[in-house]
Parts: structure tokens; C-alpha cells; sequence
């Protein structure tokens, strides 16, 4: 599976260059294939279409754009601003709440008691531990954040209009979803982006922390074995030199 993902990330790459969007090769599912005493079948899931959690701080500092869309991303699914600081209580480096936040002193009140990690997300689960996070809110905000490296930017092609909606105060849903082309959005590089916001009279939108490629991707596997099922993930990061293996786990990344 991760050799099939390897082939198919570079040879995308040398077709695209570092564009990506949903008619890309790598999209498209691997085919079923047979062995021994069983079958193998995949996919490769982007991890670029997503707002980026580890992003809302940048060298351990606030970045005031990063976490002005994720507010703006809460208000959109109608869930609590509390999250926010909370988050950022979470991933920063000092003991010290903020406003509406949690630090340990709340965190170790709770059943059953935790701290915060006070480092980036490993995974983006992390954030189910947030008290002001329910099971509710979770199926809601969990299909557009993402927990990579902090310089990850967002890949607008990949999008869903709820993350478009997330660039500037007053977008509309369907203004968003002009802006993603209903999923098929292909734009070559953020000057096109630029100018099609403008087309829209949205604006000015800072470029900071915007991409139109996707440089982590997980391979997700079905696997059949002697009649018995099995689901792996494995994460991927696409760079110069090749596909790098990040992690495996059993069952879904």
C-alpha cells in the first residue's frame, strides 16, 4: 500500500508540480489486489483541506490570522467560542489560561483529572479532552481541522466551502461555494485566488498561511485476510526527496 502511495504522490507531483485537487491521480482508489490468502485495496485521503490547529501559534507566538479563521470556523457550525482559548491553552507553552480558556488548574478538576499538553497536537483528537468539547461538538468541528506542523498552510483547492468561509468576515455560504467550484476548485497558485476573491468583492485576504497544494496524506488500507478483515493508516509526508512513512496505526488516522 505505501509503495502504491509513494508511486502515485510522485508521479503527481512531476505531472502537477505542488498543485493538488480532487482530479489529481492520487485521488483516485487503488485497485483491488490480490494475495496470498487474500485482497488489498486503498486510498489516499489529503490532509491539506483542513485547518491546521498547530498553526494558531508560530514560533510559540499568537498568530492573530491562523486564529481569526478558526473563530470564524466556530461561528459557522454554531459551537461554543470558548474553544478557541481553550485550544490555545492546550498547545502553548505556559501555564498561564486565558480568557474563557483551561489550563491544568480546570483540567485536573475534571473526571477523569488530565493536564494540558502544553505542545503541539500529535493528533487532532487531542482536542476531545477540551472542556467545553462534547460529542457533539466533536462530529461537527473534527471533519475540518487537522494537526500537522505549524508552517502547514491551508489547500484551498481541497477546501470545503465551511473553511472558505473562515478567509473573511461577511462570505456566504454560497459565495464559498463559487469559491470552491463545488469541490472541483483547480487554481495553479494564491494570485489566482486573489483575483477571483476580488471577482467577488471579498477582501483583502492575507495570502499567510494559504496553499494550494497538500503535503500530508494518509493511506488508508482494507484488507482482507483469510476471511478476516483488517483497516491500517499510515501518514505520509510528500518533500523533495520522496514519500516519508510519519506513522502507522490500526483502524483509521
Amino acid at each position: 500500500l505505501e509503495a502504491w502511495a509513494s508511486e502515485v504522490l510522485i508521479q503527481d507531483v512531476l505531472a502537477n508540480g505542488e498543485v493538488d485537487s480532487a482530479s489529481d491521480s492520487w485521488a483516485t482508489p487503488m485497485s483491488p489486489t490480490e494475495i496470498p490468502n487474500g485482497r488489498v485495496q486503498g486510498r489516499l485521503r489529503e490532509l491539506g483541506g483542513c485547518l491546521n490547529v498547530n498553526a494558531l501559534l508560530r514560533n510559540g507566538q499568537d498568530d492573530s490570522v491562523m486564529q481569526a479563521r478558526m473563530q470564524r470556523l466556530l461561528q459557522v457550525l454554531g459551537l461554543p467560542p470558548q474553544l478557541l482559548p481553550q485550544m490555545l491553552d492546550w498547545i502553548d507553552i505556559d501555564s498561564l489560561p486565558r480568557t474563557g480558556g483551561a489550563e491544568d488548574i480546570a483540567l485536573l478538576a475534571m473526571t477523569p483529572s488530565r493536564r494540558a499538553a502544553n505542545r503541539g497536537l500529535v493528533h487532532v483528537s487531542e482536542l476531545r479532552q477540551l472542556p467545553a468539547m462534547n460529542a457533539d461538538y466533536w462530529r461537527k468541528l473534527q471533519p475540518f481541522i487537522c494537526a500537522l506542523p505549524a508552517d502547514t498552510g491551508v489547500n484551498l483547492n481541497m477546501a470545503p466551502p465551511e473553511l472558505w468561509m473562515t478567509l473573511a468576515d461577511g462570505i456566504s455560504f454560497q459565495q464559498a461555494r463559487q469559491l470552491a467550484r463545488d469541490g472541483k476548485a483547480n487554481y495553479t497558485n494564491l494570485d489566482a485566488v486573489t483575483a477571483e476573491l476580488a471577482r467577488l468583492q471579498i477582501g483583502p485576504v492575507a495570502q499567510h498561511g494559504l496553499d494550494v497544494g497538500s503535503h500530508y496524506f494518509v493511506a488508508e488500507s482494507a484488507i482482507l485476510l483469510d476471511g478476516i478483515p483488517f483497516r491500517f493508516s499510515s501518514l505520509l509526508a510528500r518533500e523533495q526527496g520522496g514519500v516519508r512513512v510519519l506513522g502507522r496505526v490500526r483502524g483509521n488516522w
